[in-house]
């Protein structure tokens, strides 16, 4: 008996726990349904509610007048206005999310083209830039020129220049035919010395300058073996998409045997491309035009330097394309700056002008379905509803459109003052270098 009890109970105890499993899923259903009911749902009249909810029914283009209608003759007559208000918003009310989310997303910020010249900030798509210099260091350059000893004149003006070089520029010195002498029985020795005597690495000053002070005028002049190194170093350290030059300075022809302006070829054509610039220092007509077929084939350009000063006036051209430069950058950055203000104005007028015809398309059409209930029967708040939905939609992106417009335009002075300020230093730091020389 006690058996049958104890069975009896224990049955008892799983068919009501199965039936409250079975009954969960309704419940949390039922509660659901009950959450969305327009008349447990708070009046749908302020942002935080009026953001809530999804588009209606028939809202949008999905709008249809006789069908509206007949939905809202289901409205039972002894619905609160409440009721009826939030019955309206599911058949007609707009979506007004997607617009929220392209002002939270709204871009008010501004961008640069290129890069500042000098900069030593990397930038996106900014080019890596290297720098080889090759000194002549043959027997010749011991001549003196008006300024000193070619060689001294040569060392000070490289030194110079390249302690002025971006920040974020790779350099390298490259001596030729600095060891041995200028006589035949040292010429194979001289013509073997090619030596990158800084590698291609960032500036330092020290480090640059304890390379090039030891160098004197010794040997002969393996100008295209010189070369030669310039294109093995890119091709070992630098990169394909890096802008890469090499200044060479001479005083004269190659007496190695080789051919400057094959392997000058080789190196503007190579896949790690470069140019060659060439200083003809204290050159005879023969060998300005040679050099200068030397830096053509190397797709750069040729100078003759005849005195310390000829020398000098090479690297403040250099300072001048670097002003020109900044004023090439200045008016890009201005004209895009421009063009940036007026293309984001444009963007937020559209979306602006999309949430007004939302406005206006429901404000229309809720006055035409609270009309249609006032027939049936007398509502005292609807209208004081829809007026206060409208308000509330007027307000709040009001104020996204004005400090939207706010950001674009002061962020457009912003950038057009650090624009200016950026450039005034640019023109400062050429002008201070100029005069240093």
């Amino acid at each position: 008996m006690k058996n049958l009890r104890m069975i009896w109970l224990l049955g008892l105890i799983l068919v009501l726990m199965l039936s409250g499993c079975a009954n969960s899923p309704k419940q949390a259903s039922t509660s659901k349904t009950e959450a969305n009911d327009p008349k447990n749902r708070k009046v749908a009249v302020k942002m935080d509610e009026i953001l809530k909810g999804k588009a209606g029914k028939y809202a949008g283009d999905r709008y249809d007048k006789k069908k509206v209608e007949q939905e809202l003759d289901k409205i039972p007559k002894n619905a609160s206005d409440k009721e009826v208000f939030n019955s309206i918003v599911d058949l007609i009310g707009e979506d007004f999310r997607p617009e929220k989310k392209s002002y939270d997303e709204f871009d008010t910020s501004y961008s640069r083209v290129g890069s500042k010249p000098g900069d030593n900030t990397k930038m996106p798509n900014m080019k890596e830039k290297n720098l080889a210099i090759l000194l002549d260091s043959s027997g010749s350059m011991s001549s003196r020129v008006s300024g000193g000893q070619k060689m001294e004149v040569a060392k000070a003006a490289v030194q110079q220049f390249v302690s002025k070089a971006p920040k974020d520029t790779n350099v390298s010195l490259t001596a030729y035919g600095h060891k041995g002498s200028n006589s035949k029985a040292d010429k194979k020795i001289s013509c073997s010395a090619v030596e990158e005597v800084y590698p291609l690495k960032q500036m330092d000053k020290k480090q640059f300058e304890s390379a090039l002070t030891p160098l004197k005028p010794t040997g002969w002049t393996p100008l295209a073996s010189a070369i030669k190194q310039a294109r093995e170093s890119f091709a070992n350290k630098g990169n394909a998409k890096a802008e890469n030059v090499v200044f060479v300075v001479s005083d004269g022809l190659e007496t190695c045997g080789g051919d400057p302006v094959k392997e000058a070829k080789k190196l503007a054509k190579a896949h790690i491309k470069a140019t060659v610039n060439i200083i003809g220092f204290d050159v005879n007509n023969e060998e300005q035009q040679t050099l200068q077929e030397v830096a053509e084939a190397g797709g750069g350009t040729y100078f003759t330097a005849q005195s310390k000063e000829d020398l000098k006036e090479y690297f403040y051209k250099q300072y001048l394309e670097l002003e020109d430069k900044w004023r090439q950058y200045n008016e890009a950055n201005l004209g895009k700056n421009m063009d940036d203000e007026n293309q984001k104005s444009g963007q937020l007028l559209k979306l602006s002008g999309s949430v007004d015809k939302k406005k206006i398309n429901e404000s229309d059409r809720f006055t035409e379905a609270i009309n249609y209930m006032l027939n049936r029967k007398e509502y005292k708040k609807l209208d004081m509803y829809k007026f206060e939905r409208r308000d509330s939609l007027n307000k709040y992106f009001l104020d996204r459109y004005s400090k939207t417009s706010d950001n674009i335009h002061n962020n457009s002075d912003k950038s057009s003052d650090k624009l200016k300020e950026d450039v005034k230093k640019g023109f400062d730091t050429v002008e201070k270098n100029r005069r240093d020389q």
